[in-house]
């Protein structure tokens, strides 16, 4: 028995300009055109950690995220998703 540990890791996140709608990257803290304080907005891409280091990487682009295993999940409302694995061919 051991412990079990699964998380992921935002890689990629972003600041946004509530104000102007702008996109920063995660270094920057004020909007460059307005001044106002930028706030954070939620990762895209996510590095999923396992108990021998980083098992996947993983995308979410709206409702639809893809992970480096060639998994696809999609979801539905809050708390239920479907996945779909794509089969390699060997």
């Amino acid at each position: 028995m051991g412990i079990n540990i699964n998380r992921r890791i935002p890689i990629e996140q972003e600041k946004r300009c509530s104000k102007c709608n702008i996109t920063y990257p995660s270094s920057f803290n004020f909007c460059t055109t307005c001044g106002q304080k930028l706030k954070s907005t939620q990762g895209r891409v996510y590095a999923n950690m396992g108990k021998n280091g980083v098992s996947s990487i993983s995308v979410k682009s709206g409702k639809v995220t893809v992970n480096s295993k060639g998994r696809i999940t999609l979801q539905i409302a809050p708390g239920i998703s479907y996945t779909s694995a794509i089969k390699k061919k060997k």
